[in-house]
């Protein structure tokens, strides 16, 4: 009852937005708007979208700019500085009275400053290998506060039902969770999910930036992260943002949930809580580092946690000092970023992520399950053969058993049965080839993906699952990366989509995805055909 009467709801709201989008300014608003260049918002963040996210990185290559592309998502009064926003914000040729009002508005001007969109997705999918339908479809609205310098909040809701594709469906069928999404209900044709995101942000000055809200963040440069990504569902959150000369240093805190035997009963999922802490420095014109700390710890509860540690408050200190000097069995995890532009178009990229190391043993290279890190190392290459927005990347992805995990499995990296760093837990190695273009509205992307991942065998926990407490490892020492029943994943995908409107990136996609997984056991094979409309508010994982 309660998605129906939703939905009814959200329909009328999006039946609005898309019918009076092209009445919802006078012609001499937008005159006006087109003349001065006025903008509302600054304080407003870009959606967490790489496509999106690749352009405004396209700007800030140049060597004397001071952004920090590894923070994100980006803030708009952060990009305005950047040379050239402002013809990527509206492109020449949507300048043009009447290409402005179909394709660069909001769906519904309530004021110059409050707008509202339609959230909509009607993807329709087909698996050759299995002669199975999919598909997505998804009703909702986003509201958006656009207020002049300091203050901004945006609400996304919708109602989501889908049917994947049996490599998918297996996942849910085994987490209970739509990757990305939250809980899996049944649905009409499938699954159905309830989406709910938004934040209030306050920027006093141009130091200090508050915001609070329920989503998702990313810390680093690569196409994935093996400190903070965007993979697992939305959290509640309250981030304090800090600038100074060529530091930005950000303090989030989140509130997590593991789902495990809560058949989607909020009130039986165990609360957790995580603190992270993130500073990225511009040392010079070409070279960034960026140092990461984070410390998961149980919320007081059946089991027996310590509720909201105020220790963990501290926007300052060392999270592992704290947690030693109050004896905390708390899971704690280091880690640190590098970026270097080697030239004007090329930068180089990674991550070092330490959840537990023993120097003796890691010097010895026995194999300890308890060396557990992850590395990262990556490059980009923009406007690659000196065509505009042609972008190549690459990247090499390295996870040794049993990292992310934790003794007490609820204080894991984790939150609602999906990993906080990177979708395949841990155990294996990665390597992804990416090229992308642009030409105007058009996007053609064409991605490929090899990945070795050790799975579990015979309910033997070799580290790949970090819901698994690390107590159940069968040997302490000799574990290597792809231990267990070793799986040899390729995902190759290409897609082509056309925006329609920008301002709440709607856009119509194509494309095609090839999967296959092989072990000793079975070989898995996917061939995937899709095409609709979507709104992408945020990055959808499909390659794992």
């Amino acid at each position: 009852m309660r998605y129906y009467i939703l939905s009814k709801l959200l329909f009328v709201v999006v039946l609005l937005s898309l019918s009076r989008s092209l009445f919802a300014q006078t012609e001499a608003e937008i005159n006006i708007r087109m003349a001065t260049g006025k903008r509302h918002g600054q304080q407003a963040n870009m959606l967490l979208n790489n496509e999106q996210m690749l352009r405004y990185e396209n700007l800030a290559r140049d060597k004397n700019s001071n952004f920090h592309s590894n923070c994100k998502p980006f803030v708009i009064g952060e990009l305005e500085s950047l040379k050239g926003y402002d013809s990527l914000q509206t492109p020449a040729f949507l300048n043009e009275k009447y290409a402005y009002k179909l394709f660069n508005r909001h769906g519904l001007g309530i004021t110059r400053s409050l707008k509202i969109d339609p959230i909509l997705t009607l993807i329709g999918g087909y698996d050759r290998t299995r002669s199975d339908k999919a598909a997505e479809t998804a009703l909702g609205a986003s509201f958006l506060y656009l207020g002049k310098d300091h203050f901004s909040a945006r609400y996304n809701i919708a109602i989501i039902n889908a049917q994947y594709p049996y490599y998918m469906d297996s996942v849910i069928q085994k987490t209970d969770i739509i990757p990305q999404y939250g809980y899996a209900d049944s649905g009409r044709i499938g699954y159905k999910t309830l989406l709910q995101t938004g934040y209030l942000a306050y920027a006093p000055n141009k130091t200090f930036r508050f915001e609070a809200g329920n989503g998702k963040h990313f810390f680093g440069d690569g196409y994935r992260s093996l400190l903070l990504s965007d993979n697992a569902n939305a959290y509640p959150y309250f981030k304090i943002t800090t600038t100074i000369w060529k530091f930005k240093y950000t303090n989030l805190f989140a509130e997590l949930r593991d789902i495990r035997g809560s058949l989607g009963n909020k009130q039986l999922m165990e609360k957790k809580y995580a603190a992270f802490h993130y500073l990225s420095w511009n040392v010079t014109k070409r070279f960034n580092f960026s140092f990461f700390e984070s410390i998961v710890w149980q919320s007081r509860s059946k089991t027996g946690g310590l509720g909201y540690d105020v220790n963990y408050l501290n926007p300052i200190v060392f999270y592992r000092p704290v947690e030693y000097s109050v004896g905390s069995p708390d899971n704690a995890l280091l880690g640190a970023s590098f970026k270097l532009k080697i030239a004007k178009n090329i930068q180089l990229y990674s991550q070092v992520l330490i959840d537990e190391f023993y120097l003796k043993f890691l010097k010895e290279r026995k194999g300890w399950w308890a060396n557990k890190q992850g590395y990262q190392a990556g490059f980009k290459v923009f406007n690659l053969f000196h065509l505009n927005n042609l972008y190549l990347q690459g990247e090499a992805n390295y996870v040794r058993p049993y990292t992310y995990s934790h003794g007490n499995s609820i204080q894991n990296y984790g939150h609602y049965n999906q990993s906080l760093a990177h979708p395949m837990g841990a155990n294996f190695y990665e390597a992804i080839g990416i090229i992308s273009y642009q030409y105007k509205l058009w996007f053609f992307s064409t991605k490929v993906n090899y990945a070795k991942v050790g799975l579990d065998s015979s309910n033997v926990n070799y580290g790949q699952n970090i819901y698994a407490s690390y107590t159940t490892r069968p040997s302490d020492f000799g574990n290597y990366v792809g231990q267990g029943l070793t799986t040899h994943l390729i995902i190759g995908e290409a897609k082509v989509s056309r925006l329609i409107r920008p301002k709440y990136n709607l856009l119509l996609e194509a494309g095609a995805r090839y999967r296959t997984q092989q072990n000793v056991l079975n070989t898995n094979n996917t061939i995937f055909i899709f095409v609709g409309i979507r709104t992408a508010l945020s990055n959808l994982y499909n390659d794992f």
